[in-house]
């Protein structure tokens, strides 16, 4: 049987989507994982690799601060995305920042 050009059209969306859901899934837990190195303040650097391409995409640094005064407790927490050159402002980029956001603080302000 032969795929028809919209069943091809759709093989290719669900590829893509299951690709870029595994690459979230990825950094979700490598923020994760770093973020419970840093538990009692310090820094910590994650490299993230491109969903396709055998490159580094970009490389993370997180650093927590714990801030324990007599009134007022809070963990504050520094994100720096150095995305490669050749992908800085791209689709991609973008959702390598929210997803990182997402994977630190997954509730919404308002």
């Amino acid at each position: 049987m032969v795929a028809t050009g919209r069943g091809v059209l759709l093989l290719k969306q669900e590829t893509a989507a299951r690709i870029v859901t595994g690459w979230e899934l990825a950094i979700q837990d490598q923020v994760r994982a770093a973020l419970s190195t840093v538990g009692g303040g310090g820094t910590t650097h994650v490299t993230v690799r491109h969903p396709v391409r055998e490159e580094t995409f970009a490389e993370i640094t997180i650093s927590l601060t714990q801030v324990r005064e007599a009134d007022y407790e809070a963990d504050e927490v520094d994100v720096d995305i150095a995305t490669c050159r050749s992908y800085e402002g791209s689709n991609l980029s973008w959702q390598l920042a929210l997803r990182v956001l997402i994977s630190i603080s997954p509730l919404p302000f308002w």
